[in-house]
Formats: C-alpha cells, sequence, structure tokens
C-alpha cells in the first residue's frame, strides 16, 4: 500500500483529504512545514501533497529541499493551494512540483491525479533492490540471497522489500500489520510473530542471519553482520 504526506496548516482540509484517502493509501498529516520534513526524514513517503500557505516554511521551499536531497528528490510532489494566478504556477512547478491543483477540488480529481503520479513513479524507479547480500527485483517478483534465488510468499516478498529499502528502521508489529495486510486487517501481534519467524528461518536456511529482533519494540535488518 503507498503512503502519501497531506501537508496543510488548516486542519479541517487535512482531515476532509485524510478520510477520502485513507481508503487507499496509508495517510501521513502535516501541519508545518518542520513537521514535514521529519516525517520525510523518519519514512520517505510515495508521494506529497502540500500547500503553498504554511506557518513556517511555503511550500515551494519544502519542495526545493525534496528535490535537492539525493535520497527523496524523486517522490512525486502536488501542490494543492489556493493560489490560481499563472505566475503562482509557473513558480511551483519551477520550485519541482509535478502536479498544481487549485482549491476547491473535486476529491475525484484528485485521487486520479494520484493514481497517475504513483504509475509513472513506478515506472521510473529502478526495479533491483539491494541490501547487503540481499538483492529484490521488484518487476519479476525476484529475490536473491548472494546468488541463490529464493522462493518467497507474495507478503514475504512484501516484508523484505520494505525492510530492504529502509534498512536502518525498526517496524513494530503493528507497523508491519498495516504495510503488509493492510489498514482493516484482523491480523494479531502472535500472527506476525510466526510470519516473521518463518521469513527468518527462510533467510537462515541461506546463510542469512540479517533479520532481527528488537525485544519490547519489533524487527528490522541489522546493519551489521554481527549483530
Amino acid at each position: 500500500m503507498n503512503s502519501i504526506l497531506l501537508i496543510d496548516d488548516e486542519s479541517a482540509i487535512l482531515q476532509m483529504l485524510n478520510q477520502y484517502l485513507k481508503q487507499y493509501y496509508i495517510v501521513k498529516l502535516a501541519l508545518n512545514g518542520k513537521t514535514a520534513l521529519n516525517f520525510i526524514k523518519q519514512d520517505p513517503p510515495d508521494l506529497i501533497i502540500v500547500d503553498w500557505m504554511l506557518p513556517d516554511l511555503s511550500g515551494p521551499e519544502i519542495i526545493s529541499w525534496v528535490r535537492n536531497n539525493k535520497s527523496y528528490k524523486s517522490i512525486p510532489i502536488i501542490m494543492l493551494t489556493a493560489k490560481s494566478s499563472e505566475q503562482d504556477k509557473l513558480k511551483g512547478f519551477d520550485s519541482g512540483a509535478d502536479d498544481y491543483i487549485v482549491k476547491p477540488l473535486l476529491l475525484s480529481e484528485l485521487g486520479a491525479r494520484i493514481k497517475a503520479l504513483l504509475r509513472r513513479s513506478a515506472l521510473t524507479v529502478g526495479q533491483i533492490i539491494t541490501y547487503k547480500n540481499l538483492t529484490l527485483n521488484t518487476k519479476q517478483k525476484c529475490f536473491f540471497i548472494g546468488k541463490n534465488s529464493v522462493k518467497l510468499t507474495l507478503k514475504e516478498f512484501k516484508l523484505l522489500k520494505l525492510l530492504i529499502k529502509n534498512p536502518k528502521r525498526l517496524y513494530s508489529r503493528e507497523q508491519i500489520i498495516t504495510l503488509i495486510w493492510g489498514v482493516n486487517s484482523t491480523v494479531g501481534n502472535r500472527a506476525v510473530d510466526v510470519f516473521i519467524s518463518r521469513v527468518r528461518k527462510t533467510l537462515q536456511n541461506n546463510s542469512c542471519n540479517l533479520l532481527q529482533t528488537v525485544r519490547g519494540f519489533g524487527y528490522k535488518l541489522s546493519i551489521d553482520y554481527n549483530e
């Protein structure tokens, strides 16, 4: 499930957009630029929707910061604002926005534009993801440990893709449930533990001990082989 970061200083607009988008995406909300940048650093979203006028940083400043950071510069960004002049639109696109939508908006139109940007982004993102001796081919759904091809279920593949893309991040059971099974899942913590144990055994059978349990917190990939 793709993740979207909404940045707007009007809480009513944030809640309206959240109610619509959370049916299809994992949504985070930020009322100011500082909070938004912290969210991006902690867990980069798949798409950003940002207002122009914010209490600290402006929308174009946030976009410029994202575009000038090599770790985040490919994230699709929609500017959603009441500023509607041709000059404003040009400034928004010049700062690095991929799309520009003027308020008030039709939620269905926003949804269509989000889908289009995510589809385009998926085509441009590299198909190969690696971490140490782990390699994922996201298009062909292939997984390798060293040169050995390893068979995975779809959910196992999704978990390893999540961990390999964010190897320094610790994921709680609740986060794994949301990201792998979905927000409305009835899967419990015990089922997650069994699932993780199965994935760990698959890795260990191929001489890989990178999947780490942090007691009381959750799971992550070890930064060092000897952890």
